[in-house]
């Protein structure tokens, strides 16, 4: 690995943004544009044949002269010998499993031998050959694994590992990948739209249709994963869907290895004659490539305006530190600092564990939805026992129709306590306003664009942008995506917001760096929202919270022993982020067997409940 000081100042002379050419498309003209404008332009060998790829390179080493990065990506053994007839090459991108006495046989020179990898466990591996890691968050197409940009880059920002990240970038959060310690950004999808790219016009005009929820992930509950775009009715995810429902993924590994091969052996990609139906493994940031091109035009303009807008956001931090004590946010929901503690089945249910929390500045919610009446009663009577009324407190409700007798209780008792603040999970626009006309602080969960839209449409007080890294029941998009999302509309909205727009931000915030990583991302916007942060996770690590007995030293023990989780509920459309357990396994494994018995999803998801109910309970009060 070369000194990290001096990768450091060799890649701080090029723009920190890096771009892949579309899989299967042999004209490498985005990549020398980007190379050209001294950024780095990276030419991405899946689909293509040897001789299209030969002919590549030599393009490149014709038309780009010797002060320019450029750089290959290969995906097996064979593509890296067809290298070996050349005698230099800039960046070779391994993204593949390789021996360290293959690469020591490979006679071409390179700049950078760039190890592509999933998590921090897969860098260690590579570390005595890679110089520098792309790190490919859950956003990304193709082969991926269950962490998330944001959360990869907290972890490698302490490994002392010289890094790039890839997976869920446009515009607004570019930064935070620099304040994570990212010496730079990799791009795919997110350029497709620009006169650079030479994709066809049809090619085009369908990657500007699609939409947030336009994306497959083969293998969702098992260790890798593989990341397709591409409507409902696309043929490729439909044959994709066919054979996880006959064969799971989860039950075995192997499989999905097996369906990748399949994949790259008969795929041209975006050079697919019917791109509808093509597999397309390529990042969720191709959502905002109609954003890019539309504020942009081209890319020396994203390029410039990308630079403009980092200055930007970091003149606005500097000024106003978004959370600071006693800010806007925090005033108005009368607490000290503009933090919320999330509302945790099961745990965050203890009148004593919400006091520590009241005592040092944050809001605590109180988590109503699964107690019944007496319970929530006693609930709020120890509360009125324990807690100043100088103290403000919420409560948590679930929205979902089949809680509906339960969750008037609940309302009923915020009420009748006079707790000022309710705060909505699952929950209708309809819901929330009618919540709010009883005169609660109403705090909305909004996991996706469409609903953002209507909570500000319909006024309601506070809306929570709560990204899938958070515990428990989740939404499919990331923190890094959604939030990038919402500040894409905020731009095109801006000259209609009359008044700052109240934003809880959720999902993977645990300490200083995750913190400073969100405000960043938001620098150029404090003039017109006012943010907040929601915490539950980063709570459960805390002294106070097996005092208060809100949570067993058991289960705080098995979360400090954890290092990843697991996503179950996928076939059943109620995804939920857990520890691994035995229980979990046994969970998994009935999940994926009714859904290959063909039983409908209405009988499995009522099963899935039924295997699922009071778990939670029995893991955090020991019961």
């Amino acid at each position: 690995m070369k000194n990290r000081v001096k990768l450091m100042e060799f890649l701080q002379k090029k723009h920190p943004i890096w771009g892949y050419t579309p899989k299967g498309i042999s004209d490498p003209t985005l990549s020398i544009e980007l190379s050209k404008l001294n950024a780095v332009g990276l030419v991405d060998f899946e689909g293509l044949t040897e001789t299209q790829s030969k002919n590549i390179i030599r393009k490149c080493l014709t038309e780009l002269d010797s002060s320019k990065l450029w750089g290959v990506r290969v995906i097996n053994e064979k593509q890296l010998i067809w290298l070996e007839e050349f005698d230099f090459i800039p960046i070779v991108v391994i993204a593949f499993e390789v021996k360290e006495s293959t690469l020591s046989t490979l006679t071409t020179d390179c700049e950078l031998l760039v190890a592509e990898v999933c998590d921090f466990e897969q860098a260690r591996e590579k570390s005595s050959w890679a110089d520098l890691f792309i790190v490919k968050g859950f956003e990304s197409g193709g082969i991926i694994k269950e962490k998330s940009s944001f959360i990869l880059l907290q972890q490698f920002n302490e490994s002392g590992f010289p890094f790039l990240i890839q997976g869920g970038y446009g515009v607004y959060n570019v930064i935070s990948a620099f304040v994570g310690g990212a010496l730079g950004v990799v791009m795919d999808g997110q350029f497709y739209l620009l006169p650079e790219c030479p994709l066809s016009n049809e090619v085009k005009d369908y990657i500007s249709t699609l939409e947030e929820n336009d994306t497959y992930i083969i293998g969702e509950s098992s260790e890798y994963k593989y990341r397709l775009i591409g409507k409902i009715a696309n043929q490729a995810i439909r044959n994709a869907k066919d054979i996880e429902k006959n064969s799971p993924v989860a039950d075995d590994g192997s499989k999905l290895f097996d369906i990748i091969e399949n994949i790259q052996a008969d795929s041209t990609f975006f050079n697919d004659t019917n791109i509808k139906h093509a597999p397309l493994p390529v990042g969720i940031g191709i959502t905002f490539a109609k954003f890019i091109k539309d504020e942009f035009g081209n890319l020396k303009n994203y390029l410039i305006g990308l630079s403009s807008i980092i200055r930007k956001q970091i003149e606005g931090i500097s000024k106003e530190w978004p959370f600071s004590k006693n800010s806007e946010i925090a005033k108005n929901l009368g607490i000290e600092i503009p933090i919320i503690q999330g509302p945790m089945a099961n745990i965050s249910d203890n009148a004593d564990f919400a006091l520590k929390v009241a005592e040092n500045g944050a809001l605590p919610i109180l988590a109503l939805g699964g107690l019944m009446k007496d319970e929530a009663e006693e609930l709020f009577s120890q509360m009125k026992k324990k807690v100043s009324p100088k103290f403000t407190y919420g409560g948590g409700i679930i929205g979902l129709e089949i809680m509906k007798e339960r969750r008037e209780d609940h309302i009923s008792l915020l009420q009748k306590y006079e707790a000022p603040i309710c705060l909505v999970a699952a929950g209708t626009i309809q819901l929330a306003s009618r919540i709010k006309k009883l005169g609660f602080k109403t705090l909305l969960h909004t996991p996706a664009l469409s609903l953002f839209k209507d909570a500000m449409k319909n006024n309601i007080d506070y809306v929570i942008l709560e990204g899938s890294e958070c515990g428990g029941h989740i939404g499919t998009q990331t923190s890094t995506t959604l939030w990038e999302r919402i500040l894409q509309h905020l731009t095109t909205s801006r000259s209609q917001i009359t008044e700052k727009v109240n934003i809880i931000f959720a999902g993977g915030v645990g300490d200083e760096v995750g913190a400073a990583m969100l405000a960043a991302m938001i620098g150029n916007h404090l003039d017109i929202i006012s943010p907040a942060i929601q915490m539950g996770t980063a709570y459960l690590f805390t002294d106070e919270i097996v005092r208060s007995k809100a949570l067993t030293s058991l289960y705080q023990s098995k979360l400090l022993n954890s290092f990843k989780t697991e996503i179950i509920g996928t076939t059943v459309n109620t995804r939920a982020r857990v520890l691994p357990t035995v229980f979990v396994d046994s969970s998994l494994e009935k999940e994926f067997s009714r859904a290959k018995d063909g039983i409908s999803i209405t009988e499995r998801k009522e099963a899935y409940e039924k295997d699922n109910l009071g778990a939670l309970r029995i893991a955090t009060k020991a019961e």
